[in-house]
């Protein structure tokens, strides 16, 4: 079915009569519906008109939703209407709530009601009628799959897919309801006729007072089950208020040792980095800060360091010439001539300047040392390259920004530890409140286990009975094949074992494809990996692996993961039981973070159904944003629910938040 206007008047904040024409007249690959609203201005007004159409509320209700503006004028009334298409049927649903003429203070009972279903040409004016096709194509215990409050739908995580309402809606939904009414049926056509025959089987009597025994046993379980529910809830909310009392003292319950502990263990592990650290930068100032210093002036500083090592090898070869010389003057003209044995005159300077002149062109040019260093230190120098430097300096650089992060982190952990320290009263009202809260703890710990172990004799019960009921049946079927009058509960018998055998295998198979839905739509939309889903088939609790070894509970998910959750599960379950239903939620990603609403906006808006309405703030899907130019592939059309606050009221104009 796919919805094609909604018009209200009178409910809420929408005073005058609204129409939203949600049809898609191109019927193209387009699905979605996109309607923003502030907080307060009608979002979730706009989705219990949904609901009250379809399904109406009790007057009590009804009485507060009367618009304001028009209470003070004395009128109350409230129109809504949906209309449909179904291939090529439509469907129209009105329903109207008034208090006709009213008195100066009217009352709850004055409202009267009605409702009027079109489909086709035929016109269903009576309720009773009305209800009963309603009930028929949109069922009311599974409306909750299809229309729905994004920030509540979490709830039913919370409360576990296997609590009983939601059981019963999702057999509803799978189509198991049906059969199951038709097995109780038929028992009970079976149990009228067999009260019009005599028994002759003695044992019947025996065997029936020992199931009415067994039953008799097992309300007594249900509500020994059910006073303990009770109990643990009262206790739960007394702890709840006790650590609210902890918390508003104190800080963040559970425990504020357990955060000085964390604090100061993660203190030990900064004051190890930082020793670490520390040796590391005194390391480079030793081995490295020196050169590196001087990166900016290598060029100049290699260029120096040459001229220099020139000057030192051209002065140690003109020393060693000069050396050279005075070994020739001192050998052929010592204190006597070599030749004659005589006394030798000379000018030894110019003999020595002659010489030299004759053997050297000139002496090497003088330069100004400056650097004077070893051999080894100019290879140090000549090795450096200005990449390397460059990189020692961003290490030297990091290593000084992570020692003041480190300080910073280690300053900010002890403002922490100095606020958590406790005056001497303050240490006795935390033992004794933390004390208690621990009690009650254990309290309830073993009233959980007591009421485990009574769901347990319950279901022994559920289960004798069954057997018990089934051995009498194949009794009865004996007993009653002996009467040709009582035909019908032979035949009546036969057919619920068929029925419920086919129940069995219906079951098995509509969960283990549940089960395969889940699973894809899991990992297509959630960020947790799993390698299996298991869904038991009685009490449909879910089971999450991670691998073969490691279960996930899904009820310690954050609030953000409880809802993708939760909507992956609707999604298989709309996608299980074939119904094809527009849907309409609401504030769909007010507790996502951007991974999960980019995943439920490219996965799960643009296939969930034929039509999907979705109720925005804009904070969740801002104008222009990412998210909206995502969505825009599959929009058909963008509306925007205006609250006019001199009127107190609220309209709706196309566009989605447009000035």
């Amino acid at each position: 079915m796919i919805l094609n206007k909604i018009v209200i008047e009178g409910f809420k904040p929408f005073q005058d009569r609204i129409e939203i024409d949600v049809s898609n007249p191109n019927h193209d690959e387009k699905n979605i519906v996109l309607i923003g609203a502030m907080n307060g201005v009608g979002k979730t007004s706009l989705l219990e008109a949904v609901n009250l159409c379809l399904y109406g509320a009790k007057n009590n209700i009804i009485f507060n939703w009367f618009n304001k503006n028009n209470k003070l004028e004395n009128k109350y009334y409230i129109y809504v209407s949906l209309s449909f298409h179904d291939n090529e049927d439509t469907v129209e649903v009105i329903r109207t709530y008034s208090i006709p003429s009213p008195l100066a203070k009217p009352k709850i009972n004055d409202i009267k009601s009605t409702l009027t279903v079109k489909y086709n040409d035929e016109i269903f004016e009576n309720p009773d009628r009305a209800e009963d096709f309603l009930t028929l194509k949109i069922p009311k215990n599974i409306s909750q799959f299809f229309f729905f409050d994004g920030e509540k739908i979490q709830e039913i995580v919370d409360a576990g897919f296997s609590k009983d309402d939601i059981r019963e809606s999702v057999e509803a939904l799978l189509g198991i309801e049906l059969l199951n009414k038709l097995y109780q049926d038929l028992r009970q056509v079976i149990a009228i006729e067999r009260k019009n025959y005599p028994n002759t089987d003695a044992s019947i009597p025996n065997r029936e007072k020992e199931i009415e025994d067994l039953k008799n046993e097992l309300e007594t379980a249900i509500a020994d089950v059910q006073d303990l529910e009770k109990d643990i809830k009262e206790n739960e909310e007394e702890k709840e208020q006790l650590t609210k009392a902890f918390e508003d003292r104190f800080g963040k319950f559970p425990d504020i040792i357990e955060d000085k502990k964390e604090l100061e263990i993660e203190k030990r592990n900064l004051k190890k980095e930082n020793d670490k650290l520390d040796d590391s930068i005194n390391i480079f100032c030793k081995e490295s800060l020196s050169l590196v210093l001087l990166t900016n002036f290598l060029p100049e500083l290699k260029n120096q360091i040459k001229k220099e090592r020139t000057f030192k090898n051209d002065r140690r070869v003109f020393e060693e010439k000069n050396e050279l010389v005075n070994k020739i003057i001192e050998n052929l003209f010592g204190k006597e001539c070599i030749i004659c044995k005589r006394p030798v005159q000379f000018d030894r300077e110019k003999l020595f300047q002659e010489i030299s002149s004759r053997i050297f062109k000139q002496s090497p040019e003088q330069i100004d040392v400056i650097l004077d260093i070893s051999e080894k230190e100019e290879a140090s120098i000549l090795n450096l390259k200005m990449e390397e430097n460059y990189r020692k300096i961003l290490d030297f650089k990091n290593m000084l920004n992570q020692k003041e992060d480190i300080t910073n982190r280690l300053q900010d952990i002890e403002k922490k530890l100095r606020a958590l320290e406790l005056e001497k009263e303050d240490e006795t009202n935390f033992q004794e409140i933390h004390n208690k809260i621990l009690e009650k703890e254990n309290f309830i710990g073993r009233r959980k286990a007591e009421w485990s172990d009574l769901r347990e004799k319950k279901s022994k019960f559920e289960d004798d009975i069954v057997i018990k009921e089934r051995d009498l049946n194949k009794v009865y079927e004996n007993h009653e094949k002996k009467k040709e009058a009582n035909r019908l509960v032979e035949y009546s018998g036969k057919l619920n074992r068929v029925i419920e055998k086919y129940v069995e295998i219906y079951r098995t198979n509509k969960i283990k494809e549940l089960e395969k839905n889940l699973f894809d739509i899991f990992k297509a939309i959630f960020a947790k990996r799993i390698q299996e889903i298991k869904i038991n088939e009685k009490t449909l609790d879910i089971t999450l692996k991670e691998d073969e070894n490691k279960s996930i509970n899904y009820r310690e998910f954050s609030a953000g993961e409880k809802e993708i959750f939760a909507i992956s599960f609707l999604w298989a379950l709309s996608k299980t039981s074939n119904l094809e239903l527009p849907i309409i939620i609401d504030t769909p990603l007010a507790r996502l973070d951007h991974d999960y609403r980019q995943n439920l906006i490219r996965h799960y808006f643009p296939f969930a159904s034929k039509q999907v309405i979705i109720l925005s703030q804009n904070e969740e899907i801002v104008p222009d944003s990412e998210f909206h130019k995502t969505l825009k592939p599959s929009l058909y059309m963008e509306k925007t629910l205006i609250y006019d606050y001199s009127d107190n009221k609220t309209t709706i104009r196309d566009g989605y938040f447009v000035d």
